[in-house]
């Protein structure tokens, strides 16, 4: 258990867990995959297990063991310790319990709950777009438009045909694939794809 309130849902056990979440923004998508893969309690060896086949874990350096011990030590995730009965220790009715074999269960706190929902991938393509001019948001439906089927950088740069300019500012076709994978619309697996809330996000927007 966790020495944090992991019940806690108040500002500051909020402001805790997003800090943690936000420190590197390598992390910070894959920390939102370690608070959704503890919703439902289960053994942490599951839950790692399952995270290591998830690409957006490739964006870190860190292990989702890591990344999980973080996020526990930040009120995040609640981490349970649950004692195994081992074969060879099963027949022994005096062993005292320090000496069972531990095993640990991890579950998202109200806290850690809180954060997903704030930074779930559609919310923060929203943000994105809104808080860009008009032609931007433009080039970022046509750079996820350009990479549902997987493309290359030099792909996204002739849809986009090059630079793009809006109120005095020139950027290339890097800042929206830069700003969209760092949203959850884009991932690398080999060339830029553009992923479910990526396409949720083209088809809500009727692009």
């Amino acid at each position: 258990m966790t020495s944090i309130e992991t019940t806690d849902r108040s500002t500051e056990a909020v402001e805790r867990v997003m800090a943690c979440v936000r420190k590197t923004r390598a992390n910070t998508l894959p920390m939102c995959a370690c608070l959704r893969a503890c919703l439902e309690e289960a053994p942490y060896r599951d839950i790692e297990a399952g995270l290591e086949s998830l690409t957006v874990m490739k964006t870190s350096l860190q292990t989702p063991h890591v990344l999980i011990n973080l996020l526990v030590e930040a009120g995040g995730i609640e981490r349970t310790a649950v004692e195994e009965e081992s074969a060879e220790t099963a027949d022994e009715s005096n062993l005292d319990s320090e000496d069972q074999p531990t095993d640990w269960t991890l579950k998202t706190t109200p806290a850690g709950q809180t954060v997903l929902a704030s930074l779930e991938p559609a919310k923060m393509i929203d943000a994105l777009c809104a808080s860009e001019p008009a032609e931007f948001t433009a080039a970022i439906k046509e750079t996820l438009r350009a990479c549902e089927q997987g493309a290359k950088l030099s792909d996204v740069n002739e849809a986009l045909g090059g630079k793009v300019e809006a109120d005095g500012k020139s950027v290339y076709p890097e800042y929206f694939v830069s700003k969209l994978e760092a949203a959850g619309g884009l991932e690398w697996e080999g060339c830029w794809k553009t992923t479910d809330a990526g396409l949720r996000f083209l088809r809500r927007a009727g692009a």
